[in-house]
């Protein structure tokens, strides 16, 4: 069991056995996973005070927010 819930490479820190890949480069990946996380929440933290001005500029609509939310709750293993 993960101790990151939802994020793919921490299971490949725990069980290490690939000579492939070094260790670094899958901590690397997780840890990427992580800053990608935090940024959706930051964003989607956001939505209320800045909606309007996204929405104008980048195209963020309803299903664009709902898809915000969605991968955070998969990436949080909610």
């Amino acid at each position: 069991m993960s101790t990151i819930p939802g994020n793919p490479y921490a299971e490949d820190l725990e069980d290490y056995s690939d000579p492939r890949n070094s260790i670094e480069g899958v901590a690397t990946l997780a840890l990427a996973y992580e800053q990608r996380t935090s940024n959706l929440i930051a964003l989607w933290s956001m939505q209320d005070d800045t909606a309007m001005s996204l929405d104008k500029s980048n195209g963020m609509g309803a299903d664009e927010w709902s898809s915000v939310a969605k991968q955070i709750r998969e990436r949080l293993g909610l």
